[in-house]
């Protein structure tokens, strides 16, 4: 995994978590990394107030959102959002794992380097 790929995934769960504590009035939030072959994919979920998703798919209005949809477009990768009124938000990220020859691991300080 590249350096560039490791702060791509920081930088995306930072504004994840801080949309979250401004926007979403979940109880509770649920990250996922996994990492396979060719890809890695980030899951978010919370039991929030959820988002009108149509409302976000090109706009501006929420820079946040939109500065993350272009840094996952930037890294070659796709992101989904799933939500309902009252009903939490899904977002869906697969990027591709540019792997280069070291073993990558989060911990709960930040990223392992062997």
């Amino acid at each position: 995994m590249t350096d560039d790929l490791l702060i791509g995934l920081y930088r995306i769960v930072q504004e994840l978590l801080a949309n979250a504590t401004k926007h979403s009035g979940a109880a509770e939030v649920h990250i996922t990394l996994a990492s396979y072959p060719d890809r890695i994919k980030l899951v978010y979920r919370d039991d929030g107030i959820g988002m009108d998703v149509k409302g976000i798919e090109d706009s501006f209005s929420s820079m946040g959102v939109y500065g993350m949809k272009e840094r996952v477009r930037s890294m070659d990768g796709k992101i989904d959002f799933h939500s309902l009124p009252n009903k939490g938000l899904t977002i869906s990220i697969s990027l591709p794992s540019l792997l280069g020859g070291g073993h990558t691991t989060l911990t709960q300080g930040g990223f392992d380097h062997d």
